[in-house]
């Protein structure tokens, strides 16, 4: 039960991770140009 609870928040915790690398890419290429 609580396995699945800690893979959920792990995946959530991924997600998060790769929209904010996105967001700071998005912003540098932005500053760059």
């Amino acid at each position: 039960m609580s396995n699945r609870k800690v893979q959920k928040a792990v995946i959530w915790f991924m997600i998060f991770l790769i929209v904010i690398s996105g967001v700071l890419f998005g912003v540098s290429m932005l500053t760059t140009l």
